[in-house]
């Protein structure tokens, strides 16, 4: 009969000739936060790739909403209705408009299916930008329903009426009416600041034309590498990237005063793809 001792030491010293060193250890768990450090960076860069592509995509089906809009109503764009909100201090977005209520504060995604665009895509997703992790007011583990504002120009109306700071003839209500720039140069939807895509529906600034002096009403979005994705009014969709950051801004009461000359350069922009009075 074999000897149970010897048996269980031969195995302890197999065992021991197969085990690593304290060094050989840390070797490999050296080599493992190597390895780590090299792929966070592509898998961060690949994530950040993949919400650009999902929210073009959201633009471009709301653009094609609102292009369906205009043909079935007689090329009349789809409003936007805009109160201010005594409760919230702050605005929202009313019927009839083709969002409605307030980004801010909205918990559920059944206001935006009270909106007119909703009919031709009912999915709420695509009314919220994938990169946008703001939070609802007052609810931190709650993301906001809505991340994209329509330009303030495209039949925008404020209490009922039009708006003061965009008197006629700068509000365009028809889609034939966008000549200056035609509709391949007209930005349609944003992908908005944090401080901005909430209440009102619509995207506004402040124009030196109107009687304003220049400065941003409402800030563009910084979601995507320093930059927002804009849809225009023939469909196409494009990322601009900004010069001057804005991603720290807090909230505070518009208008926002322009920086620098980087900032008046992405502020000129902007301007440059809103409609303007028929020349």
């Amino acid at each position: 009969m074999l000897d149970l001792n010897h048996s269980r030491n031969l195995a302890v010293r197999r065992l021991a000739c197969g085990a690593f060193t304290l060094i050989e250890l840390l070797v490999v768990i050296a080599i493992i936060a190597i390895l780590a450090a090299m792929l966070l960076p592509v898998l961060g860069k690949a994530k950040s790739k993949s919400q650009d592509i999902s929210c073009r995509n959201n633009l471009r089906q709301l653009q094609l909403c609102w292009n369906l809009y205009v043909d079935d109503n007689n090329q009349a764009m789809p409003p936007m209705s805009d109160w201010l909100n005594a409760a919230s201090n702050g605005a929202e977005s009313r019927e009839p408009s083709w969002a409605v209520g307030d980004a801010v504060h909205d918990l559920t995604t059944s206001n935006l299916q009270r909106g007119l665009l909703f009919p031709y895509n009912r999915s709420a997703g695509i009314y919220r930008c994938p990169a946008d992790k703001t939070a609802v007011v007052g609810y931190p583990s709650v993301l906001r329903t809505r991340t994209y504002e329509l330009d303030g120009f495209l039949n925008s109306w404020y209490m009922g009426g039009i708006p003061p700071w965009y008197p006629d003839p700068w509000e365009r209500r028809k889609f034939s009416e966008l000549v200056n720039p035609a509709p391949t140069g007209v930005l349609t939807f944003i992908d908005s600041h944090s401080t901005a895509a909430g209440g009102a529906a619509d995207f506004s600034q402040f124009y030196r034309a109107t009687g304003q002096h220049d400065a941003w009403s409402c800030l563009p979005g910084e979601h995507h590498n320093c930059g927002a994705n804009i849809a225009f009014a023939d469909g196409h969709v494009e990322h601009w990237r900004w010069r001057w950051d804005r991603s720290g801004y807090v909230y505070q009461l518009p208008p926002w005063p322009l920086a620098n000359a980087d900032d008046r350069y992405d502020f000129q922009r902007v301007e440059d793809h809103s409609p303007k009075p028929i020349k």
